[in-house]
């Protein structure tokens, strides 16, 4: 039996978003689909991206966004947010903290932010086969936790939870309790990745915010120069397409590195 693939995917707006989606898609059209992974871990645009390549979506048809979309208008406490996440504190009182910024900034309501995820998701789609993890917070505790099927909520709730960055968008209640980004717990996730396997770590803010090295053996994208540059404002909307466009491109080279892996 071979060693189990996990995929990956990190946070990184409504930018990242667009440009892992396009990533695949371009992969995809060179036999390489990324859904083909054994473990699947999404967090923040990572979730919407592994929960469109998990239900099967045409992901043409994620390209552009509606003609009657909205620009993101974070709340003018997002700096606030920043702040707090750059301060090196506890990680539990940060993420405790940054609940309660969360609560008193959420800039639109919890059913708009739902309602957008169902768009991308393409409705209100099952939990895929695959299987899927997917991380949030606690906002009221900190406490971080991650979904899965088992957990008999809609897939489309839970990823709009692990999306709610403070001040970007409004807590998302799960299990009787609001959520909110799941990059808060440890940004990538990467340590949800099982034992004894080889990780694939797709992080469209890799090149923003470089992080910890990955484990030895991790097989690492991260966006290339022209990606880098349609990625500079993660949270510019309107630049969803160039996004898109950009992560298709860059699949052509990033297909021989995981031809290997996910080539079935």
């Amino acid at each position: 039996m071979e060693p189990p693939v996990t995929l990956v995917l990190g946070p990184g707006g409504p930018a990242g978003t667009s440009w892992l989606v396009g990533l695949a898609r371009g992969l995809r059209a060179r036999s390489i689909d990324l859904a083909s992974a054994d473990v699947l871990v999404g967090t923040s645009a990572g979730a919407i991206a592994a929960a469109v390549l998990g239900g099967g979506r045409d992901l043409a048809a994620l390209e552009d966004l509606p003609a009657d979309s909205v620009p993101l208008r974070p709340s003018p406490r997002l700096p606030e947010v920043f702040g707090l996440l750059g301060a090196g504190g506890d990680p539990a009182e940060t993420r405790r903290l940054a609940g309660r910024l969360a609560m008193e900034t959420a800039p639109a309501a919890e059913a708009v932010h739902v309602a957008g995820m169902a768009w991308l998701l393409g409705g209100d789609p099952p939990w895929p086969d695959i299987r899927l993890l997917i991380p949030t917070v606690a906002a009221d505790s900190g406490e971080p936790r991650v979904w899965t099927s088992a957990d008999g909520i809609p897939l489309v709730r839970v990823v709009a939870a692990s999306t709610a960055f403070p001040g970007t968008a409004p807590p998302v209640v799960l299990d009787g309790a609001p959520h909110i980004d799941g990059a808060l717990r440890a940004g990538v996730n990467a340590d949800l990745a099982p034992p004894g396997g080889t990780v694939v770590l797709v992080e469209p803010m890799a090149r923003m915010f470089p992080g910890a090295p990955p484990a030895p053996g991790a097989v690492r994208v991260v966006p290339d120069d022209a990606s880098a540059a349609a990625l500079a404002d993660p949270l510019d909307v309107t630049a969803w397409t160039r996004a898109h466009r950009a992560g298709l491109a860059q699949a052509e080279a990033v297909a021989p590195i995981l031809a290997p892996l996910l080539a079935r």
